[in-house]
C-alpha cells in the first residue's frame, strides 16, 4: 500500500513537469519557426495531465501504461526529426530517467525490464531504417544544433525533477511508516501492559485457590474428597502452567528481549532444575536419566532463560510420557577451545513421539498459532517459547521423533568460558533447615493470601504476623525484629518497592523477598534497586516457599 502511494504520487508529478515541458517545446519549435509537426508536442502536453485523473480514479494500472505509451510515442517521433545524430541520446537519457526511479522500489522489477525491451525495441527499429519513416522531414544540421541543447536540457531537468520527486515522497512514506511503527510498538507495550496487570489479578485468586487446596489436603480429609481435592490441585497446577507459558509467549512475541549473563555454572544449575520433574516421573514409574559432563567449564550464561529452556522439555517431557525413561545429556563439545565452550544439550523420552505434522507447526510460527485453534493437530506453547529463546542465544532447536517412538530435542550453544577450572567439587550435603520460631511478617492487600501464606507457614512451627499495606508494615518493623519479610509488590497506601524502599534506611540485613504476579524478567532490575532479596511468583508452590525461607533463615 505504501509502495503504491508512493508510486502514484511520483508518476503523477513527473506527468504534469513533463506536461510543461512539452507545451514549452512546442513555443521553442513555433519560436524558431522549425518542425512540421511541432503540434504534436502541444497535443502530449494536453495528453498527460490524463495519466493524474486515471490515478485518481484509481486505474492505475491503465494510468500507468498510458504514461508510458505517450513518452514512448512522444520520443519515437523526436528522435525521427532529429535523425540518427540525436536518437541515441534521447533514448538512453528516458532509459534512466524514466525506468529507474520510478520502480526501484519494487521487490520484483519487472516493470523496469518491459520498458527497457520496449524502449529498446522502438531504438532498434529507427536505427535499422536509419532513423527515417513516415517520410518525415528531419531538422538539418543548422536547426539541429540550435534546438539540440534546449531538448538536452529540458531532459536533464526532468530526471533531477524525478529524482527530487521521488526522494521527497519516499521521505515522506518513511516519515508515515515511522509513525506507524511507533504506533504499532506503542500498541504492543499497552496490550503488554494489559497482559501483565491481567496476569497479576489472575494469579493472586489463584495462588488463594492453590494453597486452599494444599491446606484442605494436610487436614486429613476423607478419602473420596482426597480424589477431588488432587483432581483440583491438577487443575490448578494445569491452570498455571498455561498462563505461565502465555505470558513467556507474549513476552517474546511483542518485544526484543536482551539476555543477561552471568557467571554460571551449569553443572549445579542442572542438577537443581531437574529435582521437581525426577521427583514426578519417579512417582509415574519412569526412569530418568542425567548425563552430564563433570567437567564443564564457568561459562557466561543467562541463567534465567536457560532454565526456562530445560524446565520446558523436562515439563514436556513429563507430561508425554507414561511409560520408560527420560535422559537429559549435557556435553561439552569441542573441548581444546580455550576461550569458548560448546554445550551440546539432548533430551530424549520415550513418550508418544511427535508426527510429521505437529514437527512442521512446532518450527513454523504461521502454522503454529493456526494450530493453538485445533484438536487433532495442537501443540502447547512450550516448545514455541524454547524456540524463541534459542533464537536469542543465536542457536536452533532439532526435533526427532516419531508417532510411538518417543522424541530427542538437541540444542548447542556457544559461550565465553570464565575459567578453564573444572566443575567437578562435590556440593556439601545439606543440612536439615527448620523454621521453627521464626519471626516472619506477611504484608498483602488480599486478606485470603494472608491467610493461605499463613496456614502453609504455621505448619512449620513459623511465628507470623501480617500487614494489609507498606505503609502498615513500616510502622510495624520498626518496632520488631523480624527474621523475614514476604512483600506484596502491588498494595494501596504505599506499594512493596516503596516500603522496602523505606525499611532499608535503617535495616539493610533483612530478607524481604518480593511477593507479585509478575515474571522475574519484567521486575528483576526494580527488586535490585529497592532492594529487594528475591521473587517469590505468585501462585506459588507451598512447598517452593518453604525452601526459600529455609535456605535464608532456616539456619540455627
Amino acid at each position: 500500500m505504501v509502495t503504491n502511494k508512493l508510486y502514484v504520487k511520483t508518476i503523477n508529478k513527473i506527468a504534469l513537469t513533463l506536461s510543461i515541458t512539452f507545451c514549452l517545446t512546442y513555443i521553442l519549435y513555433e519560436h524558431k519557426n522549425i518542425g512540421s509537426y511541432n503540434f504534436y508536442f502541444l497535443l502530449l502536453s494536453a495528453t498527460l495531465p490524463l495519466v493524474v485523473l486515471f490515478n485518481r480514479l484509481k486505474k492505475y494500472l491503465f494510468a500507468k501504461r498510458y504514461f508510458f505509451l505517450v513518452i514512448c510515442t512522444g520520443l519515437f517521433f523526436c528522435s525521427i526529426n532529429f535523425g540518427n545524430q540525436g536518437g541515441y541520446e534521447l533514448y538512453f537519457l528516458l532509459i534512466v530517467c524514466i525506468a529507474g526511479p520510478l520502480f526501484s522500489n519494487y521487490k520484483k522489477n519487472r516493470g523496469s525490464y518491459i520498458i527497457i525491451v520496449v524502449i529498446f525495441c522502438l531504438w532498434l527499429t529507427l536505427f535499422i531504417n536509419d532513423f527515417t519513416l513516415f517520410d518525415i522531414n528531419q531538422f538539418n544540421e543548422a536547426q539541429r544544433n540550435e534546438i539540440q541543447p534546449y531538448v538536452l536540457m529540458g531532459l536533464l531537468t526532468n530526471i533531477i525533477l524525478s529524482l527530487l520527486f521521488y526522494s521527497y515522497e519516499n521521505i515522506n512514506i518513511n516519515k508515515e511508516m515511522a509513525a506507524i511503527n511507533k504506533k504499532i510498538i506503542v500498541e504492543s507495550e499497552e496490550k503488554t501492559n494489559f497482559v501483565n496487570l491481567m496476569s497479576h489479578e489472575i494469579r493472586t485468586p489463584l495462588n488463594a485457590m492453590n494453597g486452599l487446596i494444599h491446606i484442605l489436603k494436610t487436614e486429613n480429609p476423607e478419602e473420596h474428597q482426597q480424589s477431588y481435592l488432587e483432581s483440583m490441585e491438577e487443575a490448578g497446577k494445569l491452570l498455571l502452567d498455561k498462563l505461565n507459558n502465555y505470558l513467556t509467549f507474549i513476552k517474546y512475541e511483542v518485544k526484543k528481549v536482551n539476555t543477561d549473563k552471568q557467571e554460571v555454572n551449569i553443572l549445579e544449575l542442572t542438577e537443581s532444575l531437574v529435582i521437581a520433574s525426577k521427583l514426578i516421573l519417579e512417582k509415574k514409574g519412569i526412569k530418568f536419566e542425567l548425563d552430564i559432563d563433570k567437567y564443564l567449564p564457568i561459562v557466561k550464561l543467562d541463567s534465567d532463560k536457560f532454565s526456562i529452556i530445560l524446565n520446558q522439555l523436562l515439563s514436556n517431557a513429563v507430561k508425554h510420557t507414561n511409560e520408560g525413561t527420560v535422559s537429559l545429556s549435557i556435553k561439552e563439545k569441542n573441548k581444546h577451545q580455550i576461550d569458548k565452550a560448546t554445550i551440546e544439550v539432548t533430551l530424549k523420552d520415550t513418550g508418544c513421539g511427535l508426527s510429521e505434522t505437529k514437527q512442521q507447526l512446532i518450527l513454523d510460527k504461521n502454522n503454529y498459532l493456526s494450530s493453538l485453534s485445533m484438536q487433532n493437530d495442537k501443540v502447547g506453547l512450550g516448545l514455541q517459547i524454547v524456540k524463541k529463546i534459542l533464537t536469542i542465544f543465536n542457536s536452533n532447536l532439532e526435533i526427532k521423533s516419531k508417532p510411538g517412538l518417543g522424541s530427542l530435542f538437541k540444542f548447542t550453544l556457544e559461550l565465553d568460558k570464565v575459567t578453564e577450572t573444572a566443575s567437578n567439587i562435590e556440593t556439601p550435603q545439606q543440612k536439615d533447615l527448620k523454621i521453627d520460631n521464626k519471626k516472619i511478617l506477611i504484608v498483602d492487600d488480599n486478606r485470603l493470601n494472608i491467610i493461605v501464606t499463613q496456614k502453609i507457614l504455621e505448619a512449620e512451627n513459623a511465628i507470623i504476623d501480617s500487614a494489609c499495606n507498606g505503609l502498615e508494615a513500616l510502622e510495624k518493623v520498626k518496632v520488631t525484629d523480624y527474621d523475614l519479610i514476604l512483600m506484596d509488590i502491588h498494595m494501596p497506601v504505599l506499594n512493596g518497592y516503596k516500603a522496602t524502599e523505606e525499611i532499608r534506611k535503617f535495616n539493610s540485613k533483612i530478607p524481604i523477598f518480593a511477593l507479585s504476579g509478575e515474571l522475574l524478567d519484567e521486575v528483576k532490575v526494580d527488586l535490585n534497586y529497592y532492594g529487594l532479596n528475591g521473587l517469590i511468583i505468585k501462585p506459588y508452590e507451598p512447598n517452593y516457599l518453604i525452601t526459600v525461607l529455609k535456605n535464608n533463615i532456616g539456619y540455627e
